[in-house]
């Protein structure tokens, strides 16, 4: 299933998408947070309801500890796709990093409740809800 509407089909529109893609991966890759957020902004032009990348984005902001731009991101990839659970592990970092733990903690239960297996996502729900209580 396809979840990227791409608004240009022009090749420049698409080449400007993978290049943004491919680079913002790359910038992640070396910890370039804010250049992995500004490559992957120029792809959403192209496609701005691609869900995958803006979970990216949502990632470069907070590693960035820019928690609120972050969730903002996180928001806007759940209400894309609400039954990803990656969408709601990326609000739980969020939030995590804005410190509203128990926020945080709900977030990531609710992406166990779509992937019961996830260690990542129980790891975090663990360590959020330990700094609740």
């Amino acid at each position: 299933m396809c979840h990227v509407i791409i608004k240009s089909v022009e090749p420049e529109g698409f080449e400007k998408f993978l290049q943004g893609k491919r680079n913002g991966a790359k910038a992640f890759q070396d910890e370039q947070y804010v250049w992995a957020a500004y490559w992957y902004s120029q792809a959403l032009e192209v496609a701005p309801t691609d869900a995958t990348l803006i979970s990216n984005r949502s990632a470069c902001y907070a590693c960035l500890q820019q928690g609120s731009e972050a969730l903002m991101d996180a928001t806007e990839c759940i209400s894309l796709r609400p039954d990803w659970p990656k969408a709601h592990y990326r609000a739980g970092v969020a939030l995590s990093v804005l410190k509203r733990y128990g926020e945080a903690a709900d977030a990531f239960f609710k992406g166990l409740t779509l992937d019961p297996r996830n260690k990542e996502l129980a790891d975090a729900f663990r360590f959020n809800f330990i700094c609740i209580n």
